[in-house]
């Protein structure tokens, strides 16, 4: 990954209450919360930890659910990280875009007002 995306603006769960990561591994399906994302990559909050390797290819898609917006993105899993939240295992997985994405409307006005202030 360049270093440009990986210093790209990222943009934080206080603005993402709205979005879910869908995504398949291996042809297993998984559903997570989104922790962050850029133009490079995106970080996947997951409720439970998964078999699921440093390295291995996935597609999915980042989910507007009040609009049913759909964005799609091709990438693998770059890191993983287990962690106790509230008595409950979580895993964090960090993908990388192996693809262009094109972010939807309402991420990319998320992404220009935190541009600007």
């Amino acid at each position: 990954m360049s270093t440009e995306l990986r210093k790209a603006t990222r943009i934080y769960p206080k603005h993402l209450a709205d979005y879910t990561v869908h995504f398949e591994v291996n042809d297993n399906s998984y559903k997570g919360t989104l922790g962050n994302i850029s133009a490079g990559g995106l970080c996947a909050i997951m409720d439970a930890d998964f078999p699921i390797t440093v390295n291995s290819a996935c597609k999915g898609f980042l989910l507007d659910e009040p609009f049913q917006q759909k964005m799609p993105f091709y990438g693998k899993i770059v890191w993983l990280s287990n962690f106790i939240y509230k008595n409950q295992q979580k895993t964090m997985l960090g993908f990388e875009f192996t693809e262009e994405v094109v972010f939807p409307d309402r991420l990319e006005a998320i992404s220009l007002t935190l541009d600007e202030g």
